[in-house]
């Protein structure tokens, strides 16, 4: 199987029809088909791209008349690509792409619901908490490509050596944990925000336990509560004081987000920010004796999602291209139970779904993090704001982690980015406040 892969950095962040091995229906025609497959994960998840390939060509074997290349693109990339190849006339079959993202490209009739091709019953092997990530006017638009755990990991070694015991359950006992830590020589918190990507992840794991619910999100998008409002803005003051009192990695402005999460595995750093696959690739290389899991600790102000899991189901669209029919039987095939534990096996990822079997975790942190996985019912912050207050979020993270301006300006820069959305977008306006009422209405 050859495959076209353009340079790939580090993606965030930021199934399931237990059929027969391979073949799941067949190719509407006997014509020539060639379907294209546009993604990232290699990086969060090593040893996707050899999933991939091997699910190519087991469909290839059962459909002859079909190829099937996936291309694994950057995550900075990917969307502009995607906007390219759809001005062209020539979008990829299969297209990796967000929530908000993927609204956009319903209402522009650019991709089709997932639910017109698959039955109820394939459907529904996808978890309840990610179809209503991937769902709107009714249909689920989206498939999980698999599944993010957002979460953090604790070295167990140094905190053996400093004389902890037991992670810590808020922000203020990891402060106070981080001074011990410090003067054992070693680096409380590893980050790297030199592309920003450190912003949205904060948010999916700090700021959300700060919210009762997305409605809250909504509310601040659509300007009837503010980023500036504590329950929105006061968590920026956790890095704020990291940051000040010398606890993250003093290169954290000049290194990626990949470059942060790889700090982990020098020995030197007592916590990092991960998502679960990132876990598995720790405690793979680093052993349970090592690598901790915890939930990201809490803040000073706190919702009804506290304490909860954040769980992206990584979404795969399908273009209304020429062949929406063929492209939409090869993802019922990497959706299958067989695909479902081969995708864990090769890469470490586990599915958003019921055929994913947490018996089958390899290590202590993903023992765990299966075990919260499958309690999940809370969303995805950054999939439910805009993708313009995303990009500008960006910024604002690199300013605070520079010094260049506090958490209060942090937040109120937030807000400014909000108001401009809505000022310079008004039809874009009307379909958030749509889409968001229908997540209140469905999540009744």
């Amino acid at each position: 199987m050859k495959r076209t892969i353009l340079v790939s950095l580090i993606a965030i962040g930021i199934i399931c029809f237990a059929g027969p091995l391979f073949a799941t229906g067949q190719s509407a025609t006997a014509e020539k088909v060639d379907i294209r497959v546009w993604m990232w994960g290699e990086v969060v998840a090593p040893g996707m791209n050899d999933w991939y390939d091997e699910s190519a060509e087991m469909y290839e074997k059962s459909h002859p008349n079909v190829t099937v290349e996936p291309t694994e693109i950057p995550m900075e990339d990917l969307q502009q690509s995607w906007m390219a190849a759809v001005a062209a006339g020539d979008p990829p079959d299969v297209i990796l792409m967000g929530r908000q993202e993927g609204i956009d490209a319903s209402q522009a009739g650019d991709i089709l619901p997932i639910d017109d091709f698959w039955s109820e019953e394939e459907v529904d092997t996808i978890l309840p908490a990610a179809q209503r990530e991937l769902g709107w006017e009714g249909h689920v638009w989206m498939v999980p490509e698999y599944m993010e755990a957002w979460g953090m990991v604790y070295n167990k070694k140094i905190f053996a050596d400093v004389g902890l015991n037991k992670p810590p359950a808020t922000w203020d006992e990891l402060i106070g944990m981080s001074e011990k830590i410090n003067r054992a020589g070693k680096v409380p918190l590893g980050i790297g925000w030199q592309d920003g990507y450190m912003s949205p992840w904060l948010f999916n794991t700090v700021a959300i336990q700060c919210l009762d619910g997305a409605a809250d999100l909504h509310s601040a998008v659509l300007g009837e509560q503010h980023f500036t409002d504590p329950k929105h803005g006061d968590w920026w003051k956790i890095i704020e004081m990291m940051r000040d009192k010398g606890y993250i990695n003093k290169d954290a402005a000049s290194i990626g987000l990949g470059e942060g999460l790889d700090l982990f595995y020098t020995g030197d750093i007592a916590f990092g920010f991960i998502v679960q696959p990132v876990a598995a690739a720790y405690a793979a290389q680093m052993g349970d004796d090592t690598v901790g899991a915890m939930k990201t600790p809490l803040p000073a102000i706190t919702g009804k999602v506290a304490g909860a899991i954040p769980i992206t189901p990584m979404p795969l669209a399908l273009a209304n291209g020429p062949n929406p029919d063929v492209a939409a039987d090869f993802l019922k095939l990497l959706l299958t139970k067989e695909r479902v534990k081969a995708l864990y096996e090769r890469s470490g990822a586990m599915q958003a779904s019921t055929l994913f079997d947490p018996g089958s975790a390899k290590s202590e942190a993903d023992r765990q993090y299966a075990e919260w996985f499958l309690e999940s019912t809370t969303f995805t912050y950054n999939w439910h704001y805009t993708p313009q207050i995303d990009a500008d979020s960006y910024g604002i993270g690199q300013l605070l982690i520079v010094g260049e301006i506090d958490a209060r300006e942090a937040a109120q820069q937030m807000d400014e980015s909000a108001a401009k959305w809505r000022r310079e977008n008004p039809d874009a306006v009307e379909l958030y406040r749509k889409t968001a009422l229908d997540w209140i209405k469905h999540a009744e």
